[in-house]
């Protein structure tokens, strides 16, 4: 946790280990968050799934995000 720069957090599931960044910047009075995420995993089964889940994990990921800029801008 960097205060108003980077948050990290770590999502520990059978056999999956997800780790998402998020960082934070503001230019104009506007705010970003850009979120990095990767998916490792202990199995090598598990190792080879990932890449065909990938499209589905972004797709998840931004879901999240854009739900969260909706609450954020609520009147």
């Amino acid at each position: 946790y960097v205060p108003n720069e980077k948050v990290t957090l770590f999502f520990d599931a059978q056999n999956m280990l997800k780790t998402d960044e998020y960082t934070f910047s503001e230019k104009d009075g506007i705010s970003t968050i850009k979120k990095n995420s990767s998916c490792r995993s202990d199995s090598y089964i598990m190792s080879c799934i990932f890449p065909y889940f990938k499209g589905t994990f972004q797709e998840i990921d931004q879901t999240y995000l854009n739900n969260f800029k909706a609450y954020l801008e609520q009147e």
